[in-house]
């Protein structure tokens, strides 16, 4: 009887559970879901249990966004550094000066008759091409203390991106390590669970016969109870182990 009780508090406490789960849940998709006519059920070959292939190159979202981070402080850096140096410009002008031509020229250019077509002779024309050297020779040292700030923002990011490369590294394999165990976890509970059926119907025909007491059974069938329900729990560990490498490695969740 304290069995049955202990039985009758899980259960209420379970439903609780589920209870604020599936409240959660229906807040997290936007989605109305029924607390008494809703019911979930675990797919092992389903999207969100598939585990994905191994590719060239995987990483997560944090690392692609630190990567263009780094980036962006490199180029920085080289931008800071190589204001340092000297700039070279290349300079042009074409320009068309009335002012140089003859004076005939341009007493017919001025009169209200002539042909404006005389604005485009090349002989008025004066053209430019040169070389422009700039550099800022002192600057109270100014310009150097950006680009050493601008290089040590830029090592800084490196090293954080190499430590997150790594510990992205260490979550791919943890969450496939982890796969792996509850795999093998599974195979066992599962010949475990079919040897507990099998025994579970010898010992009724040897309750029947008068061979055992109803004590045995009861405690039989408690093993197979909790065979069940760990094999449950297994299959909630791999589908967050499942979710944890996809995260890791870049790709989603949700069902494309």
């Amino acid at each position: 009887q304290a069995q049955v009780y202990k039985a009758e508090s899980d259960l209420e406490t379970a439903k609780s559970k589920y209870i604020i789960a599936l409240r959660r849940l229906s807040k997290l998709i936007e989605m109305s879901l029924h607390p008494y006519k809703t019911k979930l059920i675990y797919n092992k070959s389903g999207w969100a249990s598939s585990i994905p292939q191994d590719g060239k190159e995987k990483k997560s979202l944090e690392i692609k966004l630190k990567e263009y981070e780094s980036l962006l402080m490199k180029y920085n850096a080289d931008y800071e550094r190589g204001a340092l140096f000297p700039s070279v410009h290349l300079i042009s002008n074409i320009s068309n000066d009335l002012l140089k031509a003859r004076d005939d020229d341009v007493k017919n250019f001025l009169k209200p008759q002539s042909n404006y077509i005389d604005f485009f002779n090349p002989e008025y024309f004066n053209y430019a091409i040169g070389l422009q050297i700039s550099w800022n020779v002192f600057d109270g040292r100014r310009s150097l203390a950006k680009a050493r700030k601008a290089r040590l923002n830029f090592e800084k990011i490196d090293r954080e991106l190499k430590v997150a490369r790594e510990e992205n590294e260490e979550q791919i394999n943890e969450a496939k390590d982890a796969i792996e165990v509850l795999e093998k976890g599974e195979i066992a509970v599962l010949l475990q669970l079919e040897a507990l059926n099998i025994a579970v119907k010898q010992i009724n025909i040897d309750y029947t016969g008068g061979f055992v007491d109803y004590t045995t059974i009861l405690d039989l069938e408690r093993q197979l109870r909790e065979a069940e329900n760990y094999l449950n729990q297994i299959f909630m560990q791999r589908l967050f182990a499942v979710a944890q490498l996809k995260f890791a490695s870049g790709l989603t969740i949700l069902k494309e």
